[in-house]
């Protein structure tokens, strides 16, 4: 894919799937998805509930955010 990348969590729905191999930066674009959502909206019109089964390490930044409410590891 070239170019710019769009996400209408609104029109699209804000649930998705992000697979790829080990190495391949799958933690480094939720950690920039994550970032860019929390610039482009305010804590009361957004909030993020992180999710992360390998303990944490992908969201450690992220947890400090305003917008986030929780975290399961």
């Amino acid at each position: 894919m070239d170019g710019a990348f769009g996400l209408d969590i609104s029109k699209d729905g804000p649930h998705g799937l992000i697979a790829g191999t080990t190495g391949s930066g799958k933690s480094e674009l939720l950690q920039s998805l994550v970032a860019s959502l929390a610039v482009a909206n305010t804590p009361n019109a957004l909030n993020f509930v992180l999710v992360d089964y390998k303990g944490g390490a992908a969201f450690k930044d992220c947890v400090h955010l305003p917008h986030t409410v929780g975290m399961v590891t």
